[in-house]
């Protein structure tokens, strides 16, 4: 038999968070991507200057199946690299519905006057 005090302790105890799944998500390349430039079947290509820029800069190699998050200014979204051998590049899929908005990542350099 249960008690209740017991119960009420467990749903006031606030939960941990796995630290599996927030290293995954930390550890996910984050790669500029252009919404606009997606193939026929939705899939967006990663072959804009700035997704090429953030590829090189971080040493990401491309592999099918590989999580990245996409952002462009302030958007972002997690996408699925994928190959598209039609069009002989890398592409990513993404879940449209799940683009969010996200706070713009300014410059914590804070600038000063030469006099």
């Amino acid at each position: 038999m249960h008690n209740d005090s017991d119960q009420t302790s467990k749903l006031l105890t606030p939960a941990v968070p796995n630290p599996r799944k927030e290293v995954k998500k930390i550890n996910k390349p984050r790669v500029f991507a252009d919404f606009h430039n997606a193939d026929r079947k939705g899939r967006v290509r990663l072959n804009c200057a700035g997704t090429m820029a953030d590829i090189k800069r971080q040493k990401i190699v491309l592999q099918d199946g590989q999580s990245l998050i996409l952002y462009s200014e302030e958007l972002e979204v997690t996408g699925i690299v994928h190959y598209s051998e039609e069009e002989k590049l890398w592409t990513a899929v993404i879940d449209w519905n799940a683009i969010q908005e996200v706070e713009p990542i300014v410059s914590k350099i804070t600038p000063t006057s030469v006099t």
